[in-house]
């Protein structure tokens, strides 16, 4: 285990139920299910795509604790049929009896508006690598071998000159071998940006990537115990282009953006107050901030980006969880046009739950947003959200209750499937997650 006073963080995010609702502010609780059966309100098949197996133990059939199909991004190719859909593969391996957890991104597409689905393969496997710590007291170092492991991916098409052109955004994350998911170095934590070559979207796992951190990741030392961590370099330090994001320690949940001729990144921050010993949440600052930048046509690792404002934040979430008390922001994000050209944005609102020393997801819930030059949510002339579809939250105790609650979606006006979103199944040995579809277009 590294030896650092680090967050903790888990950043899976996971989904469950859908129903159109009209912009006043409360909600209705809506759950998916397998078939209509009270007290469910919606059926939410499960999305089968074909190639795809869970995780099983090593050596052996044995399903692993840690499996299933999450974070889905769904995006179509403007200039060809396929529809193409990145997601979280969560795995266990056992080398030599040595549990390893992990995460990767795989992708499939579909040829027929979303009717089925054929893995394609991997798009980001882990990669292996070697930390070194350095204890400046005693002038030693100590080497960690593990994995830089990626999740929560988002990809975005660019028409240019008759060929598309990909872009990816995932987040990496690095796990020494005798770790586990739950003991993540934060300080590890960054954004990988990639671009593909023309018409070629499995290039982008091998494409150079630029690699995007917050105020955390240059502050490796820790002064109390004169440790410093070797972390791989970086290129952008997001938080210090703006007073208003330099409390952001690190960055997640990426959604893509292409207005021509700026590629819009939103992000969640993550922000942490230390109180005595321990680092609690900020829930105010933690919140969806946009970034842009104008040189996609060049290398990505020479991309510069500059800070453009909030999405939204705590009172945003607030509003659209008014029965669920707590210190609340939002998780994860996808941001889309709908068939009429509006653009809207799927986010998930968050209540961190002490009992569960975790963050509850409380829906998700898509709203209008305004142009994202000067981003923020839409508001009708009643000074509500407009709220397309929301996701009732899981205060009733029921099927989805705390603390595998929904949240995480994706859409795409082109695929029949409608919203796509994931639901987690948690017990105290298992972590699992279904890919189901909601057929609900807002």
């Amino acid at each position: 285990m590294l030896p650092m006073r680090e967050l903790l963080i888990s950043a899976f995010v996971l989904v469950v139920s859908l129903v159109p609702v009209s912009e006043a502010r409360a909600l209705i609780l809506r759950n998916c299910a397998d078939e209509a059966d009270p007290p469910y309100d919606i059926v939410c098949p499960a999305v089968d795509i074909d190639g795809h197996v869970d995780d099983v133990y090593e050596p052996g059939t044995t399903p692993s604790s840690f499996r299933g199909v999450g974070d889905p991004s769904m995006r179509k190719d403007p200039l060809h049929d396929e529809i193409y859909m990145t997601y979280t593969y969560p795995f266990i391996n056992t080398p030599g009896g040595t549990l390893i957890m992990g995460t990767k991104i795989n992708y499939a597409t579909s040829e027929d508006g979303g009717d089925t689905w054929d893995l394609v393969g991997t798009l980001w496997d882990p990669v292996s690598d070697v930390i070194t710590v350095h204890y400046e007291v005693s002038e030693s170092t100590e080497e960690f071998p593990g994995y830089w492991n990626s999740e929560v991916s988002n990809v975005v098409p660019i028409p240019f000159w008759g060929s598309t052109y990909w872009i990816g955004a995932r987040l990496a994350w690095f796990l020494d071998v005798d770790n586990t998911y739950e003991n993540i170095a934060s300080s590890s934590w960054r954004l990988l940006i990639s671009k593909s070559t023309a018409n070629n979207f499995a290039s982008l796992s091998t494409a150079a990537s630029q690699s995007l951190v917050g105020s955390l990741a240059p502050e490796s030392a820790d002064p109390e115990n004169d440790v410093w961590i070797e972390w791989p370099s970086f290129d952008v330090n997001l938080s210090a282009l703006d007073e208003d994001v330099g409390h952001c320690d690190f960055w997640g949940e990426p959604a893509l953006r292409w207005e021509s001729p700026w590629l819009y990144l939103v992000l969640r921050c993550f922000a942490y107050d230390l109180v005595g010993e321990e680092n609690v949440w900020d829930s105010e600052g933690s919140s969806l901030y946009v970034f842009r930048t104008d040189d996609v046509a060049q290398s990505v690792t020479n991309w510069s980006w500059s800070y453009v404002g909030k999405l939204a934040g705590q009172d945003e979430a607030d509003e659209l969880t008014p029965n669920t008390e707590g210190e609340k922001n939002f998780n994860q994000v996808d941001i889309f046009e709908d068939s009429t050209g509006d653009l809207l944005a799927v986010v998930t609102p968050v209540v961190h739950d002490d009992q569960y020393n975790s963050e509850i997801h409380l829906g998700c819930q898509i709203v209008e947003i305004d142009p994202l030059a000067t981003p923020g949510f839409s508001r009708n002339f009643l000074g509500f959200l407009k709220v397309r579809v929301g996701l009732g939250d899981t205060t009733d105790g029921g099927p989805n209750a705390l603390p595998t609650g929904p949240g995480g979606c994706t859409y795409d006006p082109d695929s029949s499937t409608g919203v796509l979103s994931i639901q987690r199944i948690i017990t105290p040995t298992t972590f699992e997650v279904h890919l189901r579809k909601t057929d609900i277009d807002p």
